[in-house]
């Protein structure tokens, strides 16, 4: 039994998730922001957006994971299923992710160059815990995405892409599952065996790495992701049968507001109860199915506008580029003092910060765009042009820079 998209489904992607994964990449770019303590430092007063939904906004991450594991399931388990070549398979993930991973991480070592230089002359002064993170070892395991595999001990250098290098295994373990199925010629045992992977990983979590929370990452993160990635390719699978369930029209928005609305109720309380985290990329799995069910309602037209899809499209570079951006705002702050900061945050309580907050938004967006554009684009054409035996279709899909295809 197939899957097809709907509505704008003759596409590779369905608008209205892309746009949930632009939401969420915004969502994190915040929840950086009202964590930071080196904001908080200097803006004392909080910004209005300083609420519990940004506050506990890390579980946006394993959005991103339920996510992945529906649309690359509705390629290639679905769609390719019969025709899935392991190879062809790897170089795309390849290079849909690593352009702007390996660009991202050249930044930081430019940065990390020019700021040793400051400090040296006496510019700036040396974050003792940034410089001790970012070392030749870390930048090793970064470049290799090895660093949600349990080889590091911190995060370092783009410290976001660890979901990245947890993804990219992800992805390999997924390209091995679908390989074995398809020599079996049986979706159903990748369904079958997506279950089990799922299963062991949260046992592996809860009883063997004894975590209370999901809200780990560099320490065998990629624990995490499998559980949300094959999480959304089960998902993906029972749409069939739940579309079988006749349910009448004035029900069908509703409920894609409730399971909407207890995703993001979900996230606002994770901070008061770290164990509801388990729940997360179940709760995103049934949102995202909802709206897959229920494709004309109003929420999936909601989310298929221009701006929203304009962010989707963006969104990885959002995430990637993000923070870097910050760290380029916080050595501004360290360069333009404390001591103006402090007199501006106190004559303006609170919108001081949610000025700096919109101002930061604004410049990672302009930076995400441009990435989008020279790094994405370019980047996933360059990888599939020299290393896909497909080179000419793979390099005009490439060129195209469809988000997560």
């Amino acid at each position: 039994m197939t899957i097809g998209l709907p509505s704008q489904a003759d596409s590779r992607h369905f608008l209205p998730l892309d746009s949930l994964r632009g939401i969420a990449a915004v969502c994190v770019v915040v929840h950086h922001f009202v964590t930071s303590e080196r904001f908080t430092d200097l803006f004392p007063h909080k910004s209005f957006l300083d609420v519990p939904l940004f506050q506990n906004g890390w579980p946006f991450v394993d959005l991103f994971f339920v996510l992945s594991g529906i649309v690359i399931t509705l390629n290639y388990a679905e769609k390719r299923f019969r025709s899935f070549a392991f190879r062809e398979f790897f170089v795309r993930r390849l290079a849909r992710i690593y352009p702007m991973h390996f660009a991202t991480l050249l930044l930081y070592v430019l940065f990390r160059l020019i700021k040793l230089g400051f400090i040296a002359v006496g510019v700036l002064h040396a974050r003792t815990t940034a410089i001790e993170s970012d070392t030749l070892y870390s930048f090793s395991i970064n470049l290799l995405l090895l660093h949600a595999l349990g080889f590091a001990n911190t995060l370092s250098w783009n410290a976001p892409s660890w979901s990245i290098s947890a993804e990219f295994y992800t992805y390999i373990l997924f390209g091995v599952v679908l390989f074995y199925a398809r020599s079996r010629q049986s979706i159903r045992v990748f369904y079958l065996i997506s279950l089990v992977l799922i299963a062991a990983s949260a046992l592996l979590v809860i009883f063997g790495m004894h975590k209370t929370t999901l809200e780990f990452h560099y320490d065998f993160g990629i624990f995490r992701c499998v559980i949300g990635f094959f999480l959304g390719a089960l998902a993906l699978g029972a749409v069939p049968y739940l579309r079988s369930i006749p349910i009448r029209e004035p029900l069908q928005t509703p409920i894609q507001a409730v399971f909407v609305v207890s995703a993001f109720i979900l996230v606002c309380i994770v901070g008061w109860e770290p164990l509801v985290s388990f729940m997360a990329p179940l709760v995103f799995a049934a949102m995202f199915v909802s709206l897959l069910l229920f494709p004309q309602r109003a929420i999936p037209r909601l989310l298929s506008v221009r701006a929203l899809v304009w962010l989707g499209r963006r969104s990885y570079s959002i995430y990637m580029i993000q923070a870097f951006v910050i760290v380029i705002a916080q050595n501004f702050l360290d360069v333009l003092g404390p001591g103006r900061i402090g007199k501006i945050d106190a004559a303006l309580s609170g919108q001081a910060s949610s000025v700096a907050l919109a101002v930061l938004l604004a410049v990672v967006l302009f930076s995400a765009d441009v990435t989008y554009r020279w790094v994405e684009g370019p980047g996933s054409a360059f990888v599939l042009k020299h290393f896909s035996r497909k080179k000419e279709r793979e390099f005009g899909a490439a060129s195209r820079a469809a988000p997560n295809a």
